[in-house]
């Protein structure tokens, strides 16, 4: 069974270092390098984990700055991948954004090759100011005229 736990446990928590710290191992990639970064927002209780039978597929870091909320980080196991896990994870998270009031949800999209899934999703490209080579994106929460 596919859940969203906007308040992740102890054995949420290793299970996605356990994940993480294999694929690094193996693949030297991914986002155990930012170990710290997730293991403070678990702390200050800004992970969101979704879990198949109560094991830790995915998670999102977020910080809430008044209206605005910032993806630091998204990352599914690999092994789960392609079967719409992310979709419901960010979808559900968007809809905790909101109930926080917030208008607007930001991130920078690292992969490069992430781009396309959170253009499916609906978040769009700010405008590239020269020299810049990062790829940032937005989604407005809240209904807006045209």
């Amino acid at each position: 069974m596919l859940k969203v736990n906007f308040q992740p446990n102890e054995k949420h928590f290793a299970d996605i270092e356990k994940w993480l710290s294999a694929e690094w191992n193996e693949t030297n990639q991914g986002f155990y390098s930012n170990w710290r970064m997730i293991s403070e927002a678990f702390d200050k209780k800004k992970l969101i984990v979704i879990t198949v039978n109560d094991y830790s597929v995915g998670f999102v870091v977020y910080k809430i700055y008044e209206l605005t909320a910032v993806i630091d980080i998204t990352e599914i196991k690999q092994s789960e991948r392609k079967k719409g896990i992310a979709k419901k994870l960010i979808n559900e998270t968007l809809d905790f954004f909101k109930s926080k009031e917030v208008l607007v949800t930001e991130l920078f999209c690292s992969p490069e090759n992430s781009e396309p899934f959170w253009k499916r999703i609906g978040f769009l490209n700010f405008p590239k100011l020269p020299d810049e080579s990062q790829i940032n994106m937005y989604k407005t929460l809240a209904e807006t005229l045209q």
